[in-house]
């Protein structure tokens, strides 16, 4: 009997208006809640979050009683540990969660990047580290650590991506990319290629005006017609 519900991502993936709150409606009042999705993290962090999440509940609860969800977001967004501030670091954009922290009582704390942001740590690593095939294979490895740890402990689960660029077609033959991919359980990926296509492919509503987000329409028919039923069949 799922006790515990615990879902991570981006911006896609935040409460109250996406699918982890709709979801966890469906599954009842008496789950517990823990959201660990925030704007524009990447993969590292929602692999993180969700694995530490998952570990302190498994310090005092049953893995069978557990249940997660995860929304891969970009792969050209990247983070970085440290626990001495090396000055620049600081939000250009007015964003209070960046840096961030999630390990309570942790030493350091995780630097959000974005290619877009102004942020000298962004501008550094982008001009001179970004390689789009390299950041895809570090989005593979962070999903394959996930996938791991949840069989490992014996956690259900259930993954898709925010847009298809998460997992692009051609990294199932790239040579470096091709054995990675192969490694993924497919079976607990949602019959879609990202929720922006399935929204924009499978209803008539706009996105949002500001930003081409999912509105909550977009988000409770998802849920409907895509999350739930695939839930429902394969845990409820």
């Amino acid at each position: 009997m799922i006790k515990h519900w615990i879902t991570g991502g981006c911006s896609f993936s935040e409460p109250p208006w996406a699918w982890p709150t709709l979801v966890h409606q469906q599954l009842g009042a008496t789950v517990r809640f823990y959201p660990t999705a925030m704007s524009s993290q990447g993969n590292g962090l929602i692999s993180r979050k969700i694995i530490w999440q998952c570990q302190q509940l498994l310090n005092q609860h049953n893995a069978n009683e557990m249940f997660v969800g995860v929304m891969w977001s970009g792969p050209n967004r990247h983070d970085f540990y440290y626990r001495d501030d090396p000055g620049f670091t600081g939000n250009m954009h007015g964003w209070r969660e960046n840096p961030t922290r999630f390990v309570d009582g942790g030493e350091g704390a995780w630097v959000i990047m974005n290619p877009h942001w102004q942020m000298g740590s962004c501008q550094a690593w982008y001009s001179k580290f970004h390689d789009d095939v390299g950041a895809v294979i570090y989005t593979l490895e962070h999903i394959l650590r996930t996938q791991w740890f949840l069989k490992n402990a014996g956690i259900p689960y259930v993954m898709s991506t925010y847009m298809d660029a998460v997992i692009p077609v051609w990294c199932q033959t790239h040579p470096d990319t091709a054995h990675l991919w192969q490694m993924l359980d497919h079976d607990h990926f949602l019959p879609i290629t990202g929720l922006y296509e399935w929204c924009q492919d499978s209803t008539d509503i706009d996105f949002r005006e500001d930003d081409k987000h999912p509105v909550p329409e977009h988000q409770k028919l998802f849920v409907d017609q895509v999350m739930w039923p695939f839930i429902k069949e394969k845990y409820v």
